[in-house]
């Protein structure tokens, strides 16, 4: 499934100077659905659009899928305090895929 881009609203976080790719994939992965399965391939392509599509900013697409992979691994309290979880879902397709819980 592909990331509605036609649905989405402004973003809570336009207005900032500094864009954190870690913050900008925690925004993203809140306006998903609870439940949602996310595979490898939405890191580096649906979020690389979002933000290009939102801020006008170009990022690496291996620079997200490390930054998502640091948030999994190594920042889980910051997937929490977003109030997200990510359970792993194993290999679907042919890729890693995750699915996206809301704890609140």
């Amino acid at each position: 499934m592909s990331f509605p881009f036609d649905k989405i609203g402004v973003s809570k976080l336009a207005l900032r100077k500094s864009l954190n790719s870690e913050d900008l994939i925690i925004e993203w992965l809140n306006l998903l659905p609870n439940g949602q399965i996310i595979g490898s391939h939405h890191v580096q392509d649906d979020v690389r659009q979002w933000i290009y599509r939102t801020y006008q900013k170009r990022v690496n697409a291996d620079t997200l899928a490390r930054k998502f992979r640091g948030l999994r691994a190594n920042n889980i309290e910051k997937l929490e305090n977003a109030g997200l979880k990510l359970i792993d879902n194993g290999t679907l397709h042919g890729e890693n895929s995750w699915i996206l819980k809301r704890s609140m």
